[in-house]
């Protein structure tokens, strides 16, 4: 692959993942399991799914993959175990738009770490782009705020900072072996859950369907696609994009659910998208080419 083509495969690939995440609104509504049983059914399933595509990209070298993940690895799969759990706890503990706007500060927070630990400037026109995006968040959620779900909200808080954190991480150390690492996150994710869930484990068929549908589809397909995108692109754009799960969020529920939006989050939805696609289109503008004067 050419190297100008690598950012525009890179913001497809996370723009896919966005999508696939953008689920976890709907799927957290549909579910009639508690938020720890929730935890480890989604875990276990996503961990399943991250191993047995190892295998395959792999081709069995299974125990090669997971040896890299000595040293700087282990840190990326501490933000994804963190944030993953915080964030369905989040959604479980506080209104699905209250942890949205809490979510949508991770571009602010993978802005300042990139800066710090990666020394990557921040382009104006990035900058912009996620101030925009932000303010059309706000007036997204504006109508259906619950500042009084304290649990809730933290965990929002949480998650925006591990997953700034991990994003940073894995632009830092992209020697290790992503996919391991985000598949090492599930397993421990799944074994905190299992003694706190206890007796309510057992789900009946229509909810092992949704949770499985939620480990797989909305948590590891996303992961897969977010970590060979990632490489490509800076932190803080990275985390731009996956603003689009903020976008799609509230249209799964309107679909699927029947909740309609009110016209600020349609209002707030449409700046987002534009922000969106002002900085993936600056992006996709080909360079000038400079003519040099003949003599």
């Amino acid at each position: 692959m050419s190297t100008a083509a690598r950012p525009v495969f890179g913001t497809i690939l996370v723009a896919a993942a966005a999508l696939c995440w953008s689920s976890a609104g709907v799927l957290s509504r549909l579910v009639e399991t508690g938020s720890w049983t929730t935890l480890f059914w989604r875990s276990l399933t996503s961990a399943i799914f991250l191993f047995l595509a190892i295998c395959v990209i792999r081709r069995g070298r299974v125990f090669a993959a997971f040896r890299t993940l000595i040293g700087h690895g282990l840190s990326i799969t501490l933000f994804q175990t963190t944030g993953s759990m915080s964030f369905i706890l989040a959604l479980m503990n506080t209104t699905v738009a209250t942890a949205l706007i809490v979510m949508a500060t991770a571009p602010l927070f993978a802005a300042v770490f990139a800066r710090i630990f990666l020394h990557e400037a921040i382009r104006p026109k990035t900058a912009i782009a996620t101030g925009i995006a932000i303010v059309g968040i706000a007036i997204m959620v504006s109508e259906q705020l619950d500042a009084g779900r304290i649990f809730g909200n933290a965990m929002a808080l949480v998650a925006a900072l591990s997953f700034a954190s991990m994003v940073v991480a894995m632009r830092r150390h992209r020697d290790v072996e992503l996919i391991p690492a985000v598949c090492l996150s599930m397993v421990v994710a799944t074994l905190i859950a299992l003694p706190i869930a206890g007796a309510e484990l057992h789900v009946g068929p229509r909810d092992l369907l949704l949770l499985t549908i939620f480990g797989v589809g909305e948590q590891g397909l996303g992961l897969l696609l977010f970590v060979y995108g990632v490489r490509h692109i800076p932190a803080v754009e990275v985390a731009l994009i996956t603003l689009i799960e903020c976008i799609m969020a509230p249209i799964w529920v309107w679909i699927f659910i029947h909740e309609e939006p009110g016209p600020r989050t349609l209002v707030g939805a449409g700046i987002v998208v534009a922000a969106v696609l002002i900085n993936i289109l600056a992006d996709l503008r080909p360079a000038r080419t400079v003519t040099q004067p003949t003599r």
